[in-house]
């Protein structure tokens, strides 16, 4: 896997980032009256089913983000140190 690979997965990445925080967003705290007493979309008093998956999914794709950029960073001083 190339570097520019690497940055082109990092850019996407940050994209589906991106595109998570404003779903993530666009939840109200308090979910709609029709969920909210339903037991089966109930999982504690303020959170629908849905905006758990996204928060999980959303500290998924941070953590490869994270990893990503230690990718990068350990390739880019490797090749700092080969043209020193």
């Amino acid at each position: 896997m190339t570097s520019h690979s690497i940055v082109n997965l990092l850019e996407l990445v940050g994209l589906y980032k991106l595109i998570l925080e404003i779903k993530l967003k666009g939840h109200s705290r308090k979910p709609p009256l029709h969920t909210q007493f339903h037991p089966k979309f109930r999982t504690s008093a303020n959170h629908t089913h849905g905006v758990s998956v996204y928060r999980f999914f959303f500290t998924f794709i941070n953590f490869f983000y994270l990893l990503n950029i230690a990718i990068v960073n350990q390739l880019q001083s490797t090749l700092f140190q080969r043209l020193i």
